[in-house]
């Protein structure tokens, strides 16, 4: 049996925990925003969404805006090598956005996974938009 009944931890479960345990705004179906309160006066927003396909199976990503390409741009290979020392996610590029990414899959939902990657994706993407923008846009 799964955490949260039936054979398995499902995108279900995972939203109910979201839910019932941080305040967040529907974005659509398939996506949740959060806005963390930070240290600092600092703020940042992270997008829990469901993910994935056939062949990969059911994911929840986890992503949290560093700054504008644009702004980021002439630093991002910085970025890029500063990234490669961190436990969660990857660098990349939403349209115009550079994002901290990090995916786990739904069956291996756990309410400690799901924080641990919660906190871990808020946390490094915060420090990573106030060193490489010096900003507070997110």
């Amino acid at each position: 049996m799964g955490l949260f009944g039936g054979s398995k931890p499902g995108w279900d479960a995972a939203i109910s925990f979201l839910t019932n345990t941080y305040k967040c705004e529907k974005v659509d179906n398939n996506s949740y925003k959060l806005l963390f309160g930070l240290p600092g006066g600092r703020d940042q927003i992270v997008i829990v969404a469901r993910d994935g396909n056939d062949s990969a199976g059911e994911w929840l990503s986890f992503s949290s805006p560093i700054g504008d390409l644009a702004d980021v741009g002439p630093r991002l290979p910085d970025l890029l090598r500063e990234c490669s020392d961190t436990l969660c996610g990857g660098v990349v590029a939403f349209g115009e956005t550079v994002v901290l990414r990090h995916s786990i899959p739904v069956t291996s939902f756990t309410p400690d996974s799901f924080t641990w990657a919660l906190e871990a994706i808020t946390a490094t993407a915060d420090q990573f938009e106030e060193k490489f923008t010096g900003g507070n846009k997110y």
